[in-house]
């Protein structure tokens, strides 16, 4: 046996021989030592990991013991053996000991106010609090804790808020920029569009991912021409002629399916490059950038590519990731105006509607309104309207299906700052895409977002009759 392991032994043996002495070390140093897996005092060889794995291992083996008002038991001082062992300096072995004296003490006991007194030279620095400080935290009401309430000015989606002063800025401002040329088209861009949120289907990501990464793709092609991105292209990457298109008569909104023809190489790169970069910024864990590059349906698109072009998409956008999406503030709007199904539950018969068998009057505001906008974002015209009152329209055209006006709901009107009158030309618009969709349902292929809220998309198209001049 090394001299090392021998020295590791004796100590263990020490410990466990004042642990039959000693009563708990404090909640805050034990925090601390375990978290850091023996590292108190800095040392940066301890094997973290392995240092938690044995202390879980020394309190499973010293028995259930004496539990104090913290929830830490009498023999979880066994801690502090097992950590020195997984590799924890003498500043850190000198700390632990340094808790566990002021413990024995009485300073360090579950209920105390203070923590633990240490040294200056000791790193144990966790000011976490006891469960039943931690409890008592969370009863606290909403405004004491520092939330903000939705009806505040400080509330980001609010008149006043961050997110309404942010899509006013010049470079997240958006107009529709698409002119019909030989390469692109307004139908090209529906097609991208609808294809990106079918990508993001597959990936199963969230939907403001979504979102933001259509935001991302209309700021990219606003500031090239994209006729011009299109011609300048790399192997497999030819741009493919579009087919001639007639205006849209009288109030059509979306192109036909008869209109569409297969996305080139290069739109697809450009759509999944965009779904990749917004999900790091709005995902917890995200898909590898193999299984995304996989996802562009481009056999020729690889890892790297793909990080190429995100390069390149990263200096089009100037870095800036953090953008106002409409989906932002359908989300925010929509839960404020929660309470109003529950005051106005007697103008809207639900149980018979056909969207009850898929979930609650709840489940309707916000499927409905998620529903609107997403399907607004595949239609050019979209981009006339400001991210906030295209998901306050939203918000407004699922009220009227309940038989709820917009200035019926006082937070929903002092928190979005639109009135019914100023709505109505965004409503409108709305309604004409709804029934749009409705028609390239009943005699073309339909749109993914169709298939992704069929629930509301059912309930909707049942109406779309009125829609129809």
């Amino acid at each position: 046996m090394s001299y090392a392991t021998r020295r590791r032994s004796a100590r263990v043996s020490a410990t466990h021989a004042r642990a039959n002495s000693e009563s708990t070390i404090s909640y805050a140093a034990l925090s601390d030592v375990t978290n850091r897996g023996g590292v108190a005092g800095g040392h940066k060889g301890a094997d973290k990991g392995v240092g938690r794995k044995r202390a879980r291992a020394a309190i499973a083996s010293t028995g259930e013991g004496d539990v104090v008002d913290d929830g830490v038991t009498g023999d979880d001082v066994i801690v502090v053996a097992a950590v020195e062992n997984a590799g924890g300096d003498r500043d850190g072995a000198r700390a632990a000991r340094s808790a566990r004296k002021n413990t024995a003490t009485g300073s360090g006991r579950a209920g105390s106010e203070a923590p633990p007194a240490v040294g200056p030279g000791d790193d144990l620095e966790c000011l976490e609090r006891m469960p039943s400080a931690r409890a008592s935290t969370r009863a606290v009401p909403n405004d004491a804790r520092g939330m903000v309430q939705t009806n505040s000015v400080e509330f980001p989606f609010s008149v006043h808020g961050g997110r309404r002063a942010q899509e006013v800025a010049s470079e997240n401002v958006l107009s529709p920029y698409v002119v019909n040329g030989k390469y692109f088209n307004v139908a090209m861009r529906q097609q991208l569009v609808d294809w990106m949120g079918e990508q993001h289907a597959e990936l199963s990501l969230t939907d403001e991912t979504l979102h933001l990464a259509i935001r991302y793709a209309d700021t990219f092609l606003s500031q090239r021409v994209p006729d011009v991105f299109l011609q300048r292209h790399g192997s497999g990457s030819e741009p493919v002629p579009c087919a001639p298109l007639k205006p849209l008569e009288g109030k059509r909104t979306l192109y036909s399916v008869d209109a569409l023809h297969p996305l080139c190489n290069k739109l697809k790169r450009l759509g999944i490059t965009c779904v990749f970069v917004a999900a790091k910024v709005t995902e917890v864990t995200t898909p590898s950038a193999v299984e995304f590059a996989r996802y562009a349906d481009v056999a020729s698109f690889t890892r790297e590519q793909l990080l190429l072009a995100e390069r390149a998409l990263l200096r089009e956008l100037n870095y800036s990731l953090i953008r106002p999406t409409a989906f932002s503030f359908a989300e925010a709007y929509a839960a404020s105006a929660k309470s109003a199904l529950t005051r106005y539950a007697d103008r809207f018969d639900f149980e018979s509607c056909n969207f009850a068998e898929y979930g609650t009057r709840e489940d309707f505001l916000k499927e409905a309104t998620y529903y609107l906008v997403e399907l607004a974002a595949i239609a050019h015209q979209s981009l006339e309207f400001s991210p906030s009152m295209l998901g306050a329209a939203a918000v407004c055209a699922t009220l009227r299906h309940a038989n709820i006006a917009f200035d019926e709901v006082p937070m929903l009107r002092e928190v979005a700052g639109y009135s019914d009158k100023e709505l109505e030309k965004c409503v409108e618009f709305l309604k004409n895409v709804t029934r749009d969709a409705w028609m390239i349902q009943e005699y073309g292929e339909g749109l993914n977002v169709n298939v992704k809220y069929e629930g509301v998309a059912e309930f909707l198209f049942d109406a779309c009759g009125k829609y129809v001049d």
